[in-house]
């Protein structure tokens, strides 16, 4: 990803030079915008946002996108063909026991009892 933004600021930065060599005020100023919004972006997207995001980045299974593989069953398909790749240090996911579960409760409530149904 380095050196597409690196090639788009070169070709920018070398499209603004000439504007220098103008003689209406308008171009050199333009020129002077152009060249010190690339320097910027260049500096602050290369150098400080990539250290920013190295020192608070995600960590675990934070930013991983497997989960909507997960949801629409595709996950085991995926890794079969080797589309999904698996953070292997990342933390596995909490299955809960289906006894101690909300949606298994109603199977260990007695056939006889009362509940409140709607």
């Amino acid at each position: 990803m380095i050196p597409t933004v690196l090639a788009g600021a070169i070709t920018t930065f070398g499209a603004a030079l000439p504007l220098f060599a103008c003689q209406l005020t308008f171009f050199p100023k333009m020129g002077t915008i152009m060249t010190s919004t690339i320097a910027f972006s260049v500096l602050f997207s290369i150098g400080f946002f990539m250290g920013f995001l190295l020192l608070i980045g995600p960590t675990g299974r934070i930013g991983d996108l497997d989960w909507i593989a997960e949801k629409l069953g595709l996950a085991r398909c995926l890794e079969r063909c080797g589309c999904l790749k698996r953070n292997p240090q990342a933390p596995q996911k909490h299955v809960e026991d289906p006894k101690t579960s909300a949606i298994g409760l109603h199977d260990s409530i007695p056939e006889g009892a009362v509940t409140n149904k709607v």
